[in-house]
């Protein structure tokens, strides 16, 4: 698999050269086909390449939003490249396109990363293109900033962008700004004092190349001090865990790893449900002025210590935002069954541990995983098999993703939801964190271009056979 993707990029470089539009969309889609098969064969770092290559195809073309994808999708790989000079070679190429695209504060950003990497390595080469690259994007930045100002709010005392230039984020992270209006107090606990009006529409945004962000950080000025206030993204955080648990969970047999896999499954429902509820408490009064939500939730949760039922507010908030006619694609049963089981290995009851068996408990849940009955020991060791985590894990995805997708569809029915009303014809392109969606022309050349390629391995391993008949392309 390696050699093909090996063989699909020279081609893709050869075809590139040609220089005419269609040679491009096809060298184009060699690259896309190259990545996709070095990312299935576990070798991540080489897609690199692919990636670099794919942004500039569309910096040419004009296509901002695909040139920003790949640009974070090539930072993200790049930190599995072994060597510095490797990474800090694809950190100039991002920076580079970043900057041709207009995003000047990015490519800044990027530029002083990969003066950071080139440090580490002895290419002093490298080390000049990169400091002449980032005093060049620097200089574009001030210039851009002193001619366009951004207008000033009550609180604001600078009329300039901020640039994250000393303290950049780290590469797989993507830092999102949160509009906050409210001044925040003092040593308060939690989230108490701050509004977050935009918060609702950031956690709906589909997750990007390197999975759910970690954070969400707002920005403001309050007299002439940067403020930054972060509010931590919990339910990626909790998914990222439990996948990340069941990658590492090698005994067949334990039972350990898959009961963590249960609990961050269900911690990540709770928090992103939580996260809806808070958004639309403290967001702006205005945009839910003629929406039920504010009524129910103010009934349900009168202050922040109140502790509504997950699985109740994961009924009510769907309910009062979508209709009575949303259907999530997990099962009701499946989603009971999951915080049942949680509930089961959160809070000993004696009489359970010592009475209930593979004869009673552990019937639940036959048919939704494979679970071992003949297992020795108390019922939960015939439950916990790895099979059982990743039906954790597919509940708590599938339970999120049918909101997000929801979110979309019911775009006209939810205040100040304009940003998601394009996408409602595609949500599942939109909201399907594995896919990329490139345009038609592309897919057809990837598609043309794996056939062809194929075509040819055929002609060459009969011919070494010696054989006259060529098979025909598939």
């Amino acid at each position: 698999m390696l050699k093909q993707a090996v063989t699909l990029t020279d081609e893709a470089r050869t075809t590139a050269r040609i220089g005419d539009d269609v040679s491009r969309a096809r060298g184009a889609g060699l690259h896309a086909v190259a990545a996709d098969l070095r990312r299935e064969a576990g070798d991540w770092g080489s897609c690199a390449e692919n990636f670099v290559a794919l942004a500039r195809y569309y910096v040419r073309i004009g296509r901002t939003a695909a040139v920003e994808e790949y640009v974070r999708k090539a930072l993200f790989v790049s930190e599995f490249l072994p060597r510095d000079e490797d990474r800090a070679r694809v950190h100039l190429s991002a920076a580079l396109a970043t900057q041709r695209i207009g995003k000047l504060a990015e490519a800044t950003n990027i530029a002083f990363r990969a003066k950071t990497v080139v440090g580490l390595c002895r290419d002093r080469y490298l080390a000049a293109r990169i400091g002449r690259a980032h005093k060049r994007v620097k200089g574009a930045l001030g210039a851009w900033q002193d001619a366009a100002p951004v207008p000033a709010s009550p609180d604001v005392a600078s009329t300039k962008p901020y640039a994250w230039e000393h303290v950049p984020p780290p590469v797989e992270f993507r830092i999102r700004p949160i509009v906050t209006w409210r001044r925040v107090k003092a040593g308060a606990p939690g989230y108490a004092g701050m509004q977050h009006d935009a918060g609702i529409d950031l956690l709906m945004q589909r997750p990007g190349a390197a999975g759910e962000c970690r954070c969400w950080v707002s920005h403001r000025v309050v007299d002439g001090v940067h403020e930054f206030v972060a509010f931590p993204n919990w339910s990626g955080r909790a998914m990222q865990a439990a996948k990340a648990m069941h990658n590492l969970t090698k005994d067949v047999a334990g039972t350990d790893g898959p009961s963590t896999v249960v609990m961050q499954a269900c911690s990540a429902l709770e928090a992103f449900i939580n996260s809806v509820v808070h958004f639309i408490r403290n967001g702006n009064e205005e945009r839910w002025s003629g929406s039920p939500i504010r009524k129910i939730l103010d009934q349900e949760c009168k202050n922040y210590k109140d502790r509504v039922p997950t699985l109740r507010l994961w009924g009510i908030v769907p309910a009062a935002l979508f209709g009575g006619e949303w259907k999530p694609d997990v099962l009701p049963k499946d989603l009971r069954n999951l915080f049942d089981l949680r509930d089961q290995l959160l809070h000993f009851k004696g009489d359970n541990e010592e009475v209930v068996g593979a004869d009673g408990y552990a019937r639940h849940f036959i048919g939704h995983f494979k679970f071992d009955p003949f297992a020795p020991g108390p019922w939960v060791d015939k439950v916990l098999t790895r099979e059982c985590a990743e039906w954790a894990i597919s509940v708590a995805e599938r339970m999120i993703w049918s909101f997000r997708k929801a979110w979309i569809m019911e775009a006209a029915r939810i205040p100040g939801n304009e940003a998601f009303a394009h996408e409602a014809d595609d949500p599942d392109g939109t909201f399907d964190p594995q896919e990329d969606v490139p345009d038609e022309e592309l897919l057809r050349a990837q598609e043309e271009n794996l056939a062809e390629f194929l075509r040819r391995c055929r002609e060459r391993e009969r011919v070494v056979s010696g054989l006259v008949e060529v098979l025909p392309a598939a």
